[in-house]
């Protein structure tokens, strides 16, 4: 019987050990203020490389938000009064402002949380912090547009709401 008690102590899967180290180096105890919505943020990024921004983790029609492997996360807009601030009992299909002006580019975008030499740090984000689909993080970071015009936020800071 003990023998079985000793043997399910290590069955739990083991963190790994970068995990805690980047995380005290990227979360933050206030939230960054001067958030801006997506649209804002893209439309900004000839004047300011520099961006804060509110979002909720996931977007709609994506079923995956994390990236195996990398600690970067998809999230769609989460301030308040944003036409894209959908909330999940919005239906596109009945709205007149979604039928008519909806970008895939101005309701998403892909935080990719780096260390403090800008590389992208190397923990899948559900091992590295503690989210779920839904939940409102505010980033700061180096933004930038990728080929698919998506706006991309190189995070070096994280607060979680």
């Amino acid at each position: 019987m003990a023998i079985a008690a000793i043997g399910a102590l290590g069955c739990g899967k083991a963190e790994d050990p970068r995990a805690a180290r980047y995380r005290d180096s990227i979360l933050l105890s206030t939230a960054p203020t001067g958030a801006v919505t997506i649209e804002d943020a893209r439309a900004e990024i000839d004047s300011t490389d520099r961006v804060v921004l509110k979002g909720r983790i996931g977007a709609r029609d994506m079923p995956q938000w994390w990236f195996e492997g990398s600690a970067s996360f998809v999230v769609s807009e989460a301030m308040p009064g944003s036409h894209y601030n959908a909330g999940p009992d919005h239906d596109p299909s009945t709205c007149p402002f979604c039928r008519r002006k909806w970008k895939l580019e101005d309701s998403m975008a892909i935080v990719r949380l780096v260390d403090a030499s800008g590389q992208d740090i190397p923990v899948t984000i559900t091992d590295l912090l503690d989210l779920d689909e839904g939940d409102i993080v505010v980033v700061q970071g180096d933004a930038s547009l990728d080929e698919s015009g998506l706006l991309v936020v190189d995070s070096d800071g994280v607060y979680m709401e």
